[in-house]
């Protein structure tokens, strides 16, 4: 080696597109299948809000993402969500069926790549797609139950939910606990339909709703 020591140029680092432990995938997220009843998500009180009752999607996942509140025509997609930038997406939930057997599909396009995930669901059921699901009687500690279930109460402690509960959980834990969920870089459309007309008078009946939110 010859003086001076003159040291190669090294290249500008590549821009960063790794934003967290997320996941590209939509059939990452968990499929549930339960009574309408079992579904919800914990409110601030913190009380167990599920998807029967009319507040769990005006005030809790509306504030959580958005919801749809029209009625279905059987075998039709209709366009829930559609945004633009990056961010990240929590849960999908479907309507309720009124037949012994009915199909909800729902189509993600992330960033431009197109997706379908069809899940079967029985009468009085919804069917939903989510990254925290499960029944209280599994899980024995604090922290275990709070990470897959739902939410933290003032005092950090564990909430009691019925056993067959599948809480879709708050943004504020979600992050705490760094749970991986899908992400999207430049775009977001969701669709869904269902194998059957759902023209529920009950509103909670037909709706469906997203837990999403823009920016990561």
């Amino acid at each position: 080696m010859s003086w001076p020591f003159i040291p190669p140029v090294q290249p500008p680092a590549a821009a960063s597109t790794d934003y967290g432990p997320h996941f590209k995938e939509p059939w990452k997220l968990l499929p549930r299948v339960g009574a309408a009843a079992n579904i919800g998500v914990y409110s601030t009180v913190p009380a167990f809000v599920d998807s029967t009752a009319a507040g769990f999607f005006t005030i809790e996942l509306a504030a959580r993402g958005i919801n749809d509140d029209t009625n279905w025509t059987a075998n039709t997609y209709k366009t829930i969500l559609s945004v633009t930038g990056k961010g990240l997406v929590a849960a999908v939930v479907g309507c309720t069926s009124t037949s012994a057997s009915m199909t909800t599909t729902v189509e993600f396009t992330v960033d431009g790549v197109l997706t379908e995930i069809a899940i079967p669901v029985g009468a009085g059921e919804r069917g939903t797609l989510m990254i925290t699901q499960g029944s209280g009687t599994l899980y024995t500690t604090a922290n275990i139950y709070q990470a897959r279930i739902g939410s933290l109460n003032a005092a950090k402690t564990a909430l009691t939910a019925p056993t067959t509960a599948c809480s879709i959980g708050t943004w504020e834990y979600l992050s705490q606990v760094g749970t991986p969920m899908l992400e999207f870089y430049t775009s977001l459309l969701i669709r869904m339909k269902h194998t059957e007309n759902i023209t529920g008078t009950a509103a909670q009946e037909r709706q469906s709703a997203i837990m999403y939110r823009v920016g990561l």
